[in-house]
């Protein structure tokens, strides 16, 4: 699938079509965004797939949707401009795609509306999502949900939740092993202005919290990211981790607002974990004014060998 440019607009908006049929290309592809259905498509079972330098604006629905047992898919330098359906979404909500070897990187979204889902729920590996920028991303702007996941060098402005989520919050049992995520790298990443927490990994309200019989995301590790300015504490909510590391992250707060009405007293931290074992770093960096003393890091409930340093 290589470069075309989607154009959308309403049925019955002829102003809209006057005002594209001008600027289309040899190669471009005019579409209604009336019950439009997911632009970018792979169904069951399609292997060694690359798509790159597609721009699509204003489209109702999914943006990039690798399905079922997908492997070897790759989208180069794609953009979705004020598209209100998730990207990386599956049909079925994203629940049963087990997509393996996915790598994006150099895209940019723009507005969405949904969550982005990594690989899927249940049983995706391989996944590399590197160098894009999310602006206004409604949810989770990055969310990892498969094993062996490399998230590198994105840049994410304005999350409606976090910035990058790692694992389901959901209390719900629909969605199986992928509770858990084992084995990722996330690095070099710069998250501005989440609405909630700029990096968090999964709160599975439904596990007890007891170290020694819980479920862990294991072999994570988390480095050289910049949270600035989020709004909800902590910027780092580190929950259910096992053999991993923290190291030379920054947490710079530039504006002088407080913590939103919502926030939890008892986890206003820079880094803040509860239910985790076997936890090291060192050089991770917190300049938050709003914080009081004590606050850089906080060690919540139910840990076991939490060792951090500056």
């Amino acid at each position: 699938i290589s470069p075309t440019t989607f154009h959308f607009t309403k049925p019955d908006d002829l102003k809209g079509w006057n005002k594209v049929k001008d600027e289309l290309k040899n190669g471009d592809i005019y579409m209604t965004s009336f019950r439009g259905g997911d632009i970018i498509h792979l169904i069951k079972d399609n292997e060694n797939v690359v798509v790159n330098n597609i721009t699509s604006l204003a489209a109702r629905s999914r943006c990039y949707c690798p399905n079922i047992n997908c492997k070897f898919a790759r989208a180069i330098r794609l953009s979705f401009l004020k598209t209100q359906g998730r990207y990386l979404g599956a049909s079925s909500g994203g629940v049963n795609d087990k997509t393996d070897n996915l790598w994006m990187e150099d895209c940019r979204f723009e507005y969405i509306r949904d969550d982005s889902y990594h690989g899927g729920i249940r049983g995706g590996s391989q996944v590399a999502f590197r160098n894009n920028t999310i602006v206004g991303g409604f949810r989770h702007s990055i969310w990892v949900n498969s094993d062996r996941v490399w998230v590198s060098g994105n840049l994410v402005e304005n999350a409606g939740l976090e910035g990058i989520q790692l694992g389901w919050t959901s209390s719900s049992n629909e969605a199986g092993d992928g509770f858990h995520v084992n084995g990722a790298i996330i690095e070099n990443n710069t998250i501005i202005n989440p609405r909630h927490y700029g990096i968090e990994t999964s709160f599975r309200k439904e596990f007890p919290n007891d170290p020694e019989t819980g479920k862990y995301s294991e072999h994570i590790i988390i480095r050289n990211n910049t949270v600035i300015d989020n709004q909800m504490s902590p910027a780092f909510r580190l929950d259910h981790l096992k053999n991993s590391v923290i190291e030379n992250n920054k947490i710079i707060n530039k504006s002088r607002s407080d913590f939103r009405v919502y926030s939890r007293k008892s986890e206003e931290a820079g880094f803040y974990f509860t239910n985790s074992v076997n936890v090291t770093g060192s050089g991770n960096v917190v300049n938050d004014t709003r914080l009081g003393k004590g606050k850089d890091l906080v060690i919540g409930e139910d840990n076991i060998n939490i060792f951090l340093s500056k």
